[in-house]
């Protein structure tokens, strides 16, 4: 268990684990197999990184710090399962302003009762957590589903590790580690839409707010599916950025 010292340092720790994404790619690539399950040789331990409170821990920085924890988020949350790193976030208040909606794409959204209709939507996309009693939880998988959790003790807990005994592995040190800061420039320049939305970024400043205008700013026309989608995401940051008041002290 890693704890922050400072906000700005969990955006150090989501470097760290795309930077980890990135180098079993390599692994995958050399050894000419598609997930890390196929690996038999030389493989590190499959990782579940937990994330507790994240709303309140992008909430707590400012806007450019906001959107490059979130930015390392999306990547990680895209790409890390086949390399056998998962990632669980979780939010105590999810608003459609703290949860990005990628991310909510690559992830599977589970919800135990939240406040309203609002907040269930900003998970499920559909009404309903706001409605569940005490312990079920709503999960979109094949359309939504409705499970029961359990309440369990640490006696509970500590008889079902110990009747399912596991090899012991190593804490993975790379989380942990100062990141290089070419390598970080490097990883950063793999993100399509935070790279467009730096390209657009000053016509978006000096106004301009259509996207076939905001497209010809670069030189690009409004064309094609996976530009056109980019082009949107990228406008989303902006506006996300833009409708987000800077922290005073």
């Amino acid at each position: 268990m890693l704890w922050l010292n400072s906000d700005a340092e969990a955006i150090r720790y989501m470097q760290n684990i795309y930077a980890e994404i990135e180098k079993r790619n390599r692994v995958l690539l050399e050894n000419n197999v598609d997930t890390w399950s196929s690996m038999t040789t030389n493989r590190n331990p499959r990782q579940l990184i937990v994330v507790d409170e994240f709303s309140n821990l992008s909430d707590g920085l400012a806007n450019r710090d906001r959107d490059e924890l979130w930015r390392w988020a999306r990547m990680s949350t895209q790409e890390g399962g086949k390399t056998g790193i998962h990632i669980a976030i979780a939010l105590q208040d999810p608003t459609a302003d703290n949860i990005d909606l990628r991310i909510r794409r690559n992830c599977l959204p589970v919800s135990f009762r939240v406040r309203d209709s609002f907040s269930s939507r900003a998970v499920l996309a559909a009404g309903g957590a706001e409605l569940l009693p005490p312990r079920q939880f709503i999960t979109r998988l094949n359309g939504l589903q409705r499970g029961v959790s359990i309440t369990a003790t640490d006696d509970d807990i500590a008889a079902f590790i110990a009747a399912r005994p596991v090899a012991p592995a190593a804490p993975p040190t790379w989380i942990d580690a100062e990141p290089v800061a070419d390598a970080a420039e490097e990883i950063a320049d793999t993100d399509p839409v935070a790279s467009l939305a730096q390209q657009i970024r000053p016509a978006w400043a000096s106004g301009e707010r259509s996207k076939s205008g905001l497209a010809r700013s670069i030189g690009k026309a409004y064309a094609g599916t996976s530009f056109t989608k980019r082009l949107s995401d990228a406008i989303e940051m902006l506006e996300r950025e833009a409708s987000t008041p800077t922290p005073t002290a």
